[in-house]
């Protein structure tokens, strides 16, 4: 379970359950589903906003305003992490996660040598007061020269003499959703139509699922009208899709939300959808690309709010420290 503690107002750490879900909310498409951060959270609130008599031994506490406490702590942790690179970093010894925070390639010394920081951290320590903050910087993406594609799946790079490894997939994912978000959002653009229309016979389970996907349907940018019993008739994809064959990027959303199961299946419909149609749409592994498409990839990734991971959590890069690479071929000890 995700844990989460708080300084009461004799600095006592106690649990709370909102706090648990805010953490995991802010969390959320940064680690995969079935991961659960840690972390401690140092809050300061006037003792009138804490209840602090919900459990005989109180270990638990609750909030007067749980909305708005669970919204300040869910902005400023996912702030926090899109502060610093998420880069997963492999050593000789292990694999780096992402809550160990380690140094980006942007931040290492002239030199070239690892900083001292680059230590995995224990965990994220933030202390919060509930007044509203300015945004933060973003995190500086580097700069990755592109050296070609391995099996057809990831890109290799390289930045300030460290190799960097990305899934292609992943990366066109994180591209595509933010893409898909922002355009619901306001931005023009949504809807692809089709030069001709393309009619379906729907299974049954298609034929259930579609009438409360609709809407969201609509929002994304698919366009699809009644055509007889059991017969609908696309006109329209999503924007970003225009290249995929419609008839199977339409099935394969369709059949992505049937039913209530899935790790996204606490979202709304619309976000699951721009996860399936993104998902769908993204290039695959497999898929070769030249060195204009993988450069072009790369800065599109860069541009994302969170360019190391995909919607699923799943890391978009890893980085090889080039001192890690020196000590594999015996140049270093």
């Amino acid at each position: 379970m995700t844990n989460s503690s708080i300084a009461c107002p004799n600095r006592r750490p106690v649990r709370s359950p909102l706090l648990a879900r805010a953490l995991t909310e802010a969390y959320h498409t940064l680690i995969p589903d079935d991961r659960h951060p840690a972390a401690v959270l140092a809050l300061r609130l006037p003792p009138q906003e804490v209840d602090a008599n919900v459990h005989p031994r109180k270990v638990e506490v609750r909030f007067v305003d749980e909305r708005r406490l669970f919204d300040v702590v869910t902005r400023e942790v996912r702030r926090a992490l899109l502060r610093v690179p998420l880069v997963h970093v492999v050593s000789g010894a292990r694999t780096a996660g992402v809550g160990d925070v380690p140094a980006g390639p942007e931040e290492r010394p002239a030199d070239g040598r690892s900083p001292a920081h680059d230590a995995p951290a224990a965990g994220l320590l933030l202390a919060l007061s509930t007044p509203d903050a300015p945004p933060r910087a973003p995190v500086r993406w580097p700069s990755i020269r592109v050296i070609g594609q391995l099996a057809l799946t990831y890109i290799i790079g390289e930045a300030r003499g460290d190799l960097i490894l990305i899934d292609q997939h992943a990366a066109h994912e994180r591209v595509l959703f933010e893409r898909l978000r922002a355009r619901r959002a306001g931005e023009a653009g949504v809807a692809q139509g089709l030069v001709a229309p393309v009619l379906l016979d729907l299974a049954p389970g298609e034929a259930q699922v579609l009438p409360e996907l609709t809407p969201a349907l609509r929002a994304i940018g698919f366009e699809v009208e009644p055509f007889g019993p059991a017969i609908v008739r696309l006109t329209a994809v999503p924007a970003i899709a225009a290249g995929r064959g419609p008839e199977e990027l339409f099935r394969a959303c369709l059949h992505d939300l049937e039913g209530d199961g899935g790790p996204h299946a606490g979202r709304s419909l619309e976000e699951r959808l721009a996860i399936a149609t993104a998902c769908h749409t993204a290039v695959r592994a497999g898929d070769p690309l030249d060195l204009v498409e993988m450069a072009a990839l790369i800065e599109a990734l860069g541009r994302t709010e969170d360019p190391f991971s995909c919607f699923h959590g799943r890391p978009t890069m890893i980085q090889m420290r080039a001192g890690d690479l020196e000590r594999w071929f015996y140049r270093r000890t």
